[in-house]
């Protein structure tokens, strides 16, 4: 059953010292689930968050499981190469 609202704000990391920074990574706020066969993903219904979502959803063609993997590639992919807010980046500047 998708997700389908693979976002920061519902991506949960437990973080710990050592080796191993994130012992777990959990998906949260699942109020958003669909069955693959409901008339809300055969139809193509747009839902989620538009910056995260697959082209199928944007699209607006039926989606099903791959649409979380490519929402959360999407949000692992600006992660790891987002670049600071303005606010960090005036800090590192500061004299």
């Amino acid at each position: 059953m998708p997700a389908l609202d693979v976002k920061p704000d519902n991506v949960f990391v437990n973080l710990q010292e050592g080796d191993m920074r994130f012992s777990d990574v959990q998906l949260g706020d699942l109020g958003g689930c669909y069955p693959t066969e409901s008339d809300w993903a055969t139809s193509g219904t747009m839902v989620g968050a538009p910056i995260w979502s697959s082209p199928e959803v944007l699209l607006e063609m039926p989606w099903n499981t791959a649409t979380d993997i490519w929402s959360f590639g999407a949000l692992v992919h600006h992660s790891s190469t987002a670049i600071m807010d303005m606010d960090e980046a005036n800090m590192s500047t500061a004299h």
